[in-house]
């Protein structure tokens, strides 16, 4: 019997939000909505973030068009540890 080597599979952003939208209900579009509104309140007053929970949304003024490009980065939380050093993040964002 033959046996293959098993394939490295990549799943995209793209493949996940929309296997989330139709195998689970996920209401993608209405998440979007949610995080819009969001945003335009911090992008009234010109806030280039917002942080809502765990979350992180960074706003990418557009000058020419006036759009507001909306991405998400991880929240590192800084601080020190029990023995006073303060806590560096790791490359995965977690602090060490």
């Amino acid at each position: 019997m033959t046996t293959f080597p098993r394939p490295n599979v990549v799943v995209t952003d793209h493949a996940l939000l929309r296997y989330l939208e139709r195998a689970h209900d996920v209401p993608i579009e209405t998440i979007r909505k949610h995080i819009a509104q969001l945003a335009e309140g911090a992008a009234g007053i010109g806030a280039a973030t917002i942080t809502n929970g765990k979350a992180r949304l960074v706003l990418k003024h557009n000058a020419i068009n006036g759009e507001i490009l909306v991405s998400t980065v991880l929240r590192v939380k800084m601080g020190r540890d029990f023995i006073g050093k303060k806590n560096q993040p790791t490359k995965k964002g977690k602090s060490k």
